[in-house]
């Protein structure tokens, strides 16, 4: 019996060897072997599972496709970032000229205003000038009038005294003569006589 049993192991593992070898002949290198249970003496309750690795189902050019996928997502961004660079850059072209734009438009206006401005202030100047000059002459014409007015009355004053004076002076000097004594005849030709030698030597 013993005997038996033992050429029966025998048996056994020549049959697993040669299970293995032709196995690992025909698997891919990522296969392999594994025992699901403890070892045990007894070689009739040994049993092998082949196990795969987790590549093995995968194609060898599956790897080669995943960098290629790779490859084309960068591209695509660089293809975006490319496409959004020129529309950046057309963007400040764009904002750029119209900022122009608006400087030159904005100094045209600012020119037009000062513009204006300084012929409103010509205007009003001369406005101003021709105010005064008006108000000058009328005043020197006023100021004429009333030099001629203020001599006229002068005159009419001085006029007026000089008939009150000749008026005052007639009058008393019929006053005088009423009141004055007679004239003696003698002394009056006396008079008379001087005034008349006086008169010719003065001739």
């Amino acid at each position: 019996m013993l005997r038996n049993s033992n050429r029966e192991g025998k048996n056994t593992m020549i049959s697993l060897q040669s299970i293995q070898t032709t196995t690992f002949t025909t698997s891919t290198k990522h296969d392999f072997f594994y025992r699901t249970d403890p070892p045990i003496k007894n070689h009739h309750h040994s049993r092998l599972f082949l196990r795969k690795s987790r590549n093995s189902d995968e194609n060898p050019n599956t790897t080669s496709d995943e960098g290629d996928s790779k490859k084309q997502e960068l591209l695509v961004r660089i293809a975006m970032l490319q496409a959004q660079k020129v529309r950046l850059t057309d963007f400040l072209d764009e904002r750029s000229d119209y900022l122009t734009q608006f400087a030159e438009e904005a100094n045209a206006e600012f020119d037009q205003v000062g513009e204006n401005a300084r012929k409103e202030l010509e205007e009003a100047s001369l406005r101003i000038m021709g105010n005064i000059e008006s108000q000058m002459q009328a005043f020197e014409e006023s100021a004429e009038s009333s030099k001629l007015e203020i001599e006229e009355n002068q005159k009419k004053l001085d006029e007026f005294e000089v008939r009150f004076e000749n008026e005052r002076n007639e009058g008393l000097f019929f006053k005088n003569l009423g009141q004055s004594k007679p004239v003696d005849p003698t002394i009056a030709k006396g008079e008379a006589e001087k005034i008349k030698e006086l008169t010719s030597q003065t001739v």
